[in-house]
């Protein structure tokens, strides 16, 4: 069972309003390559992209709760690069 369900409408408006303080902390956080490489582009995707499959093997392994935070990360990076554009 994924830990992503069992959300409520509220949750998701909650999730939204802390939009922008969890994108800071999220990129802040992050170490290497990849944090040069985010710059709101549609480009910057690839690097994402190569990120997520060199780090995590299989679907189950980003899966796991102890990931949900890099997984939300990226999930609002992703969504915000397509609302810029």
């Amino acid at each position: 069972m994924s830990i992503y369900n069992n959300f409520s409408e509220k949750d998701f408006e909650y999730w939204i309003f802390q939009m922008d303080d969890k994108l800071v902390s999220f990129i802040s956080s992050l170490y290497g390559d990849i944090k040069t490489h985010l710059d709101y582009s549609i480009e910057s995707l690839k690097n994402v992209e190569e990120w997520l499959i060199n780090t995590y093997k299989t679907p189950e392994a980003i899966d796991a709760m102890h990931r949900a935070i890099t997984v939300d990360g990226f999930c609002r990076y992703i969504g915000e690069v397509f609302r810029k554009k």
